[in-house]
C-alpha cells in the first residue's frame, strides 16, 4: 500500500495483475499484454512510456487503497516459493531485455520510481550470493580482509541499522493496507522476504545463464500444492554451504567472529522454513492421533470425545 501510493505521485504505480481495471485502447496501442512471466509489471512499464494519441499526454495509472477486490495469496511453501521465484525471475528479465529499450521514454519521476521497484530483487539476490562467497573465502579458505577495530565496525554498522529501522518505522505510519492491523510492525513481511533471498539468488543465476522459465499461475485455496522435502532444495543447498563453512572455520582455526555471525544468521534463514514445515507436520500428526486438543499437549490415552 505504501509503495503503490508513492507511485501515484508520478502517475505510475505498478500494474498488479490480480486486481486491476485497464483501458482496452491502451492494450491495443501497445500490442496487448507484454510477453513475460511477470506480464503485469512488464505491461505496465510499456504503458507508462507511451502517450495518449488523442491528447499527447502520458498515460497515467492510479492506485486506490479502497477495498474494491480482495485477492488470495499462496497457502503452501511450494506455491509461495514458486511465486517468489517467478516474480524475481521476471524482474531480472525486465532489466535484461526490456528496461534498456524503454528507459529513455520514461519521465525522470517515473524512471526513479521504476528503478526503486526493480532494484529490490537484484540487491537481495546479490547480497545473499556475496555473503555466501565471503563465508567460503574467509571461513573456508582463511582469506584475510582489511582489519577494522570492532568498536569502529560496531559504531558504523549500528548507525546504518538505526537509520534503516527509523526510516522503516516512519514509513509504516503511512501504511493504509486494509489487511494489516493499525500499528502493526510488518515484521512478518520482512521475515518472508528474508527467507526468500535464496530464491532471488537462484533466479538471478537462471537469468544470467538465460535458462527458460515458464509462466505459472499461483494455485490458491483448495488447489494448493503439497509441500515436500524437494520444496526446500534451494534452501537446504545453501544451508549446506553455510554449515560447512562454520565447520571448516572451527577445524582449521579461521576465527572471524563477524563472518561466523553472518554464517549463523544465514544458516537460520535457510533452515527456518524447513523447521516450520516440519513442526507443522508433527503438529498435524499429533492432532490426527488425538494427542493434542484445545491447543494443549495431552500425553497418554486419547481424550474422550
Amino acid at each position: 500500500a505504501l509503495v503503490q501510493r508513492a507511485g501515484n505521485r508520478y502517475g505510475a504505480p505498478m500494474f498488479v495483475g490480480t486486481s486491476n481495471c485497464v483501458r482496452v485502447s491502451v492494450l491495443r496501442q501497445i500490442g496487448g499484454f507484454f510477453d513475460s512471466i511477470t506480464e503485469d509489471m512488464a505491461t505496465g512499464l510499456e504503458v507508462h512510456c507511451r502517450r495518449n494519441p488523442l491528447t499527447g499526454g502520458r498515460w497515467r495509472s492510479v492506485y486506490t487503497p479502497d477495498v474494491l477486490a480482495v485477492g488470495e495469496g499462496p497457502s503452501s511453501w511450494t506455491d509461495f516459493f514458486s511465486q517468489q521465484l517467478r516474480w524475481s525471475r521476471g524482474t531480472f528479465e525486465t532489466l535484461l531485455c526490456q528496461f534498456g529499450r524503454v528507459v529513455w521514454s520514461l519521465s525522470p519521476g517515473r524512471l526513479w520510481n521504476y528503478l526503486l521497484l526493480v532494484a529490490f530483487y537484484p540487491v537481495a539476490g546479490l547480497t545473499w550470493v556475496l555473503g555466501g562467497v565471503s563465508c567460503v573465502l574467509f571461513l573456508g579458505c582463511g582469506a584475510a580482509g582489511v582489519s577494522v577495530p570492532s568498536e569502529v565496525w560496531l559504531m558504523l554498522y549500528g548507525d546504518a541499522a538505526a537509520l534503516q529501522v527509523a526510516l522503516y518505522v516512519v514509513n509504516r505510519r503511512h501504511n493504509v493496507s486494509p489487511h494489516e492491523p493499525v500499528g502493526s510492525s510488518g515484521v512478518a513481511g520482512m521475515v518472508m522476504s528474508a527467507v526468500s533471498a535464496p530464491l532471488y539468488a537462484r533466479a538471478l543465476g537462471q537469468a544470467l545463464l538465460r535458462r527458460r522459465s515458464g509462466f505459472v499461475v499461483t494455485p490458491k485455496g483448495d488447489s494448493a500444492s503439497p509441500d515436500c522435502v524437494g520444496t526446500f532444495r534451494t534452501h537446504l543447498g545453501w544451508a549446506g554451504v553455510f554449515g560447512l563453512c562454520l565447520v571448516a572455520s572451527v577445524v582449521w582455526g579461521h576465527a572471524y567472529p563477524a563472518m561466523r555471525v553472518w554464517a549463523v544468521l544465514a544458516l537460520v534463514t535457510a533452515v527456518g522454513p524447513v523447521g516450520i514445515w516440519g513442526a507443522g507436520l508433527v503438529r498435524r500428526r499429533w492432532v490426527a492421533g488425538g494427542l493434542v486438543g484445545d491447543g494443549v499437549p495431552f500425553f497418554g490415552q486419547r481424550r474422550p470425545g
